[in-house]
């Protein structure tokens, strides 16, 4: 953990810091999902995790039917589910 003595700079830096640090981590959770993302196409058979929340939704399989920015479309067998890139893989 990085010790940083915030008495020493004036709330003008401190904002500009916070504001720097959320662009930073919302950059690093964007290239993860990136990167979970262009592993699937349409057509792949997927399988949920299941860790997958809801629960009912764990272990089901279908087809990619829709890859969006961060959701991918999953045809089922109880119907079209939207899942996060890691709560599913590859079958």
């Amino acid at each position: 953990m990085i010790d940083m003595d915030f008495a020493k700079y004036t709330e003008a830096e401190l904002l500009d810091l916070n504001r720097r640090l959320i662009a930073h981590v919302k950059e690093m959770r964007r290239r993860s999902t990136y990167t979970k993302m262009v592993q699937f196409r349409i057509g792949d058979k997927v399988r949920s995790n299941f860790d997958c929340r809801p629960a009912r939704f764990a272990g089901i399989s279908g087809e990619v039917i829709r890859i969006g920015r961060t959701r991918i479309g999953v045809r089922t067998a109880i119907g079209t589910v939207n899942f996060q890139p890691g709560s599913i893989t590859k079958i």
